[in-house]
């Protein structure tokens, strides 16, 4: 019986909490898919731009490489690093050239470093992955096998060349793109909520007149309803 008398007495949501609570979990659904999609777009940019960067580290580093065909011996590359962190031990950006007859070039950033990048790759297109676990921690590596062919003409010689920069690196960014967009996105949609309570309240302000008149008529201060009200509450 207390069950009843308490379901009674428990007083239904009222219209503004209703659409105030629909439009919460339509927002929450719409900004979540939103940001989900916007950070899926960035990073996916973000990693395209660092391959693009990380191949242009290569070029550079290739321009400045010369072959001794008569003595099949590599000239290492003798240019300005196209990054000045190449030329900081540890600092996490690495680039490593190997060939035949165990050539070995290293950027000074990657020297005392137990880097994975000894083997020679067949010639063709750069290839990107990452992140790479080393000794150095987590890696995104661009790699790409190339046959340099002397100026002086002779056979050809096999290079390959690794660039690699530290995730750390990548994912600053990406943790300051992602508070940007998140903050953002709370921003709109506490905005969004604020104009919607306003906007029902306004909605709504006509059935809280019709409400006062039927109370008035109730109490005998008046004796109709004389309105004007919209036609969807008119009598």
């Amino acid at each position: 019986m207390a069950s009843s008398e308490d379901t009674a007495s428990r007083r239904p949501l009222s219209l503004v909490s209703r659409s105030t609570i629909a439009t919460l979990l339509v927002l929450v659904g719409f900004l979540g898919i939103t940001g989900f999609a916007l950070d899926r777009a960035y990073t996916h940019a973000a990693l395209e731009a660092l391959r693009a960067q990380l191949q242009s580290y290569a070029y550079t580093y290739l321009a400045g490489i010369d072959v001794n065909s008569r003595a099949a011996r590599v000239i290492p590359p003798d240019v300005t690093p196209p990054n000045p962190d190449f030329g900081r031990p540890g600092s996490g950006l690495y680039a490593v050239i190997v060939g035949e007859n165990d050539f070995l070039w290293q950027a000074q950033s990657a020297l005392g470093r137990d880097l994975p990048f000894h083997a020679l790759l067949p010639p063709g297109p750069a290839k990107f992955k990452g992140p790479v676990d080393t000794s150095a921690g987590p890696l995104y590596v661009l790699s790409q096998g190339i046959d340099w062919i002397p100026l002086q003409g002779g056979h050809g010689y096999n290079l390959t060349i690794y660039i690699a920069e530290n995730d750390a690196l990548f994912h600053t960014g990406l943790a300051a793109y992602r508070r940007t967009l998140f903050g953002w996105l709370a921003a709109l949609g506490l905005a969004l909520l604020v104009l919607q309570q306003i906007l029902l309240r306004w909605s709504f302000s006509p059935l809280r007149r019709v409400a006062r008149d039927i109370v008035r008529i109730e109490r005998g201060s008046a004796e109709r309803l004389v309105g004007p009200y919209p036609r969807e509450v008119a009598v």
